[in-house]
């Protein structure tokens, strides 16, 4: 039977609310045996240190708080009466895997469900919200760990709640030499901190900004590296009240209920050991799988609100959408689940820029962050921009535009009319609320606002439904000779997932944050803030009315309805590139142009979704192909198209109008104004990060006649010239094919690699023959301007390189025939493949069967071989050298994967994974192609914890016309 996921499950407890108080039940309910989940709106466990970095441990006696404080004292991260924020929230989620306890983040609690038989029964059942919509989760007992209460309030508590009329924040500063300072040390020798006070409710991004233009001549003096993302709510005593329901089945953790002083990290985890003491004392709810099964009941919403605009996440794009309609004039609201705005760049640990293309209302943005960044001085400088300041500086807009923000927003449902979403439904702390609108940006990254109303798209690539890899960045120290110690980020590929299933993205925060976890840290080496959003580069996209390929950048294409410009290179995260498309595989290992910059404009038509009529596109869902995608994704871009559907939207809702109806020239003069619209030209240099030489871009010197194409050709120089080639069949296929008998090497491989993509089986025998012969392809002669990695020009050096043997068995899959098979079989009898060898073989064969080109019998000894022995490259880190790693196996050597240049390089060997899935889902779709069955070890990946992969199978797997549910018993 499949392993059932979070939602078929009945837990013992229930505990909604990971912050210190959650964390400390749960844990002790664990080690006490029963089945508990932990629920969490955000993936912020243990949110007080890690979010509110609170300076002020306490003390306590129970036994899971001494062994979480002496982790992180061992660790080098605790000193009187001060914990390490960062390294106690990656402590605890260690923890939390190490007792393989199921976690649910990005949940947010809606309604409370009681048993059926009784309307003052106990609690039954929690309706959470989530990016998929709603969910139900099942439980006999539970605890109310969330701050304000949320059940609580819900089960006639609601007078007994306490509010919090003082929020404390704390500031963290970094300088080589401290004398005289009034801030307070901790256990790291550069570090001092500043704690504050804030009334309740007020702007916590005011307050930051008020805190930084006041510092004293001491911490002018230092860098601040992070400090707190939201206030920690302190209470003072009150009369002892009952922290249980005793009529019910729910327990009090929540800081808002409870009679005692919370002022400390152990304060408020005694308070989650009491509930988890005094729910075992309560009544359990009968619950049984038919309250699983239950239809989700409509939910009334608790309040309305209306608005013109509607922008659905305060991300990259979001938020400047929110300004530009606002400053239309528009009553703009913003829905935002993280408590700040700005996502990737200000809470996401990317704060500079790679790439995209500078102009437009973003060029204000960053000049205001700059001069904020310049009138503080020292202590916001980072490099490039500091997230703490954007942050500050788009909380200032967003004022100044009026728009209505609202921060610990999950959008959970929409309601549509022939083609138009009049409402979204969302959940907030204060319960679920019904927002009605003219007009909707979605900001949400994933389009879950286009998915919900019904718009098509697509998910992953083709071949298995893989995302670009997700990155969870964090904070870190460098020492820098002009500065001394500043802050820097970490960014690495830290695996897959898919964003639009809460309990992988679940999974994929707790592997992320797992990550960091490091015997001892020392003050460089460790991480000073772990970022609250989760590096997700790629989830849904959208079917727009336009959808950008890669072709429309390589060749730089214009739109008469363009709206800015984007410009980058293929900045694909996978290495794999044998399960990438056809055209995406000859662009990297046949063309060697994963660096070749690219650009070209961006047209309206791909921020409207088909189908409906008043929704616009603000996020990486815009509507661009899986190839393109990999360039048209980059901060710049996100916050010109925010721009665009900002005023596009605030046009439609003032005037009534559809989408598509929008005046074009009104949208495109007001873009003009902004300077969105003004061609690049790189005469200035932009602000915080990279830019496109777009020089090297003019139409006359990438647009070159085919004849210089050929030329380039002759003198077996692969690049962007054979893209054109490859376009201009029709007009120089002849002569190409002509140069398949070339008395060069290295013409005949371009040639051949070209014909192979138009599938000419003339192109057949040379890559027989680099196959045959192992061909290395990479003589010393061939440099390019784009080299990666390690700025290396071979395999061996660069990790987007493959020799052209490898090449070879990819590109069969388009011209090879059966006489390739003996060529392909021999190959795969050579013992200690790197997996990517033998993946490629096994797709390779898939494609031949699918021609009818190979048979059953003959294919079966070579998925025994591609099966056989140990694997070279079974397991690595995402951005292994699959090239290296293949041609060194084949030479019957090792290769030992350089370190990166970016710092985290420790922590990086951390993200070390599992990919014999790959082989065993190539030979089952080889298998599948052949009329047979997948093979067992295949069919076990159904329940592979990594909803990507299992997706992958379950697709699979229907295709074979197997029940995927009757799959585990063959």
């Amino acid at each position: 039977m499949m392993n059932k996921r979070i939602f078929e499950r009945i837990y013992d407890v229930v505990v909604v609310g990971s912050g210190m108080a959650g964390f400390s039940a749960a844990t002790r309910l664990h080690h006490q045996g029963y089945a508990v989940l932990l629920i969490g709106p955000r993936g912020d466990l243990v949110w007080e240190a890690g979010r509110c970095f609170c300076a002020d441990a306490g003390e306590s006696e129970r036994a899971q708080w001494r062994d979480l404080h002496q982790a992180v004292s061992d660790r080098g991260g605790v000193q009187h009466g001060w914990m390490d924020g960062a390294i106690t929230e990656v402590v605890a989620t260690n923890q939390l895997v190490e007792m393989k306890m199921p976690v649910l983040y990005y949940a947010h609690p809606v309604a409370v469900e009681r048993e059926q038989a009784s309307a003052d029964g106990p609690v039954i059942g929690l309706i959470v919200a989530t990016k998929a919509g709603l969910r139900r989760v099942v439980g006999r007992r539970w605890i109310d760990a969330t701050e304000d209460g949320f059940m609580l309030q819900r089960l006639s508590r609601a007078s007994q709640r306490r509010e919090a009329k003082v929020g404390r924040t704390w500031m963290y500063f970094q300088s080589e030499q401290w004398q005289n300072t009034p801030l307070k040390p901790t256990a790291w020798p550069t570090e001092r901190y500043l704690a504050t006070e804030m009334p309740l409710p007020s702007d916590r991004w005011e307050h930051l900004r008020e805190q930084l233009v006041g510092l004293d001549d001491s911490a002018r003096q230092a860098v601040m590296s992070h400090c707190s993302v939201e206030p920690l709510p302190i209470y003072d005593s009150v009369q002892t009240r009952d922290e249980t329901l005793a009529s019910l089945n729910v327990a009090c953790a929540s800081a808002s209920y409870s009679g005692d002083p919370m002022d400390t990290l152990a304060s408020r985890f005694d308070l989650g050991g009491r509930a988890a003491d005094a729910v075992l004392s309560l009544p359990e709810a009968d619950a049984s799988s038919d309250a699983i099964r239950r239809p989700i009941s409509e939910i009334e919403p608790e309040a309305v609100i209306d608005a013109d605009v509607a922008v659905v996440g305060a991300g990259t794009g979001g938020t400047i959408a929110a300004i530009t309609a606002a400053s239309r004039g528009v009553k703009t609201v913003c829905l935002e689940p993280h408590a700040f705005a700005g996502g990737i760049g200000a809470g996401g640990g990317i704060h500079y820029y790679y790439y995209g293309v500078p102009g437009g209302f973003q060029q204000q943005l960053d000049e205001r962050v700059r001069d904020f960044m310049a009138a503080v001085g020292k202590p916001l400088y980072s490099g490039a921009f500091h997230p703490e300041a954007k942050k500050v500086v788009l909380n200032q807009m967003l004022r100044e535009a009026e728009v209505d923000l609202r921060c610990g927003s999950l959008v959970y449902g929409v309601e549509c009319k022939a083609g138009r979403v009049v409402s979204l439904l969302m959940a907030t702390t204060a319960g679920p609320v019904k927002v009605r609108c003219k007009a909707v940006v979605d900001g949400t990254g994933d389009g879950d606002v286009a998915a919900m109303a019904g718009a098509d798209f697509t998910l992953g690539r083709a071949v298995d439904g893989q995302l670009h890899a997700y990155s969870q960045s964090s904070g870190k120290l460098r020492e820098q000779q002009r500065h001394g110690v500043v802050m820097q980020l970490v960014n690495f590929d830290a695996g897959w997932c898919d964003p639009t299933d809460p309990e992988d993205l679940t999974r994929a925060r707790v592997q992320g944050i797992q990550q960091y976890l490091l015997d001892r840290y020392d003050n460089l080496e460790r991480p000073t803030y772990i970022a609250p959003a989760i590096g997700l580069r790629q989830g849904r996209q959208i079917k727009t009315d336009y959808i950008l390929q890669l072709d429309d950048l390589i060749q730089r294409r214009s739109f008469e309805d363009r709206i800015g410009y984007t410009g980058c290179h293929y900045d694909n995260h996978a290495v794999d590139f044998e399960f990438e498309s056809d055209e995406a595989l000859f662009w990297i290992w046949l063309c060697r142009n994963w660096r070749t910059p690219m650009a070209c404009e961006i047209s309206y038509r791909m921020l409207l979704p088909r189908g409906l009529d008043n929704v616009w596109l603000a996020s990486r869902c815009v509507g661009v192909s899986q190839d393109a995608h990999h360039a048209m994704r980059m901060q710049r871009d996100m916050q010109r198209i925010g721009e665009a559907s900002g005023y596009a939207a605030a046009l439609s809702s003032q005037h009534g109008l559809a989408s598509r109806a929008v005046p074009l020239d009104q949208l495109q003069r007001q873009l003009e104004a902004s300077g969105a619209l003004t061609p690049p030209e790189g005469k200035e240099p932009p602000i915080f990060g990279k830019v496109l030489d777009f020089d090297s871009l003019d139409d006359v010197a990438v647009n070159r006649q085919l004849e210089l194409a050929l030329d380039e050709m002759d003198r077996g120089v692969p690049g962007k010239s054979m893209w054109w080639l490859y376009r201009n069949e029709s007009k120089i296929g002849e002569q190409v094919r002509q140069r398949l008998d070339h008395d060069d090497p290295k013409v005949s491989w371009i040639a051949a690699g070209i014909c192979a993509l138009w599938r000419e089986n003339r192109a057949e025998p040379r890559l027989i023959e680099a196959i045959r012969q192992r061909e290395y392809g990479y003589d010393g002669s061939w440099k390019s301007a784009h080299a990666h990695g390690l700025e290396g020009f071979e395999p061996l050096k660069n990790l987007r390189l493959v020799p052209n043997w490898l090449a070879a068995i990819c590109m069969l899959r388009h011209c090879g025939s059966s006489r390739c098979v003996d060529a392909l079989r021999d190959l795969a009898e050579v013992p200690g493949h790197a997996l990517v060898t033998r993946t490629s073989l096994a797709l390779a064969i898939e494609a031949l069967a699918s021609r009818g080109e190979i048979d059953a019998a003959t294919a079966q000894p070579i998925f025994d071989a591609l099966r056989r022995g140990p694997i070279t490259a079974e397991r690595g880190i995402p951005a292994r050298y699959n090239g290296a790693l293949a041609e060194s196996a084949l030479r019957g050597q090792s290769f030992d994967t350089p370190l990166p240049s970016n710092p985290g390089t420790d922590i990086i060997w951390n993200s070390t994974q599992d990919y014999r899935w790959q082989l065993e889902f190539a030979v089952a779709r080889a298998r599948t192609a052949l009329g047979l069955e997948p093979h067992a070890e295949a069919l076990a990946l159904l329940e592979d914890e990594r909803t990507p992969v299992r997706h992958a199978m379950r697709r699979l797997v229907s295709r074979s016309g197997i029940d995927p549910a009757m799959a585990d018993q063959r």
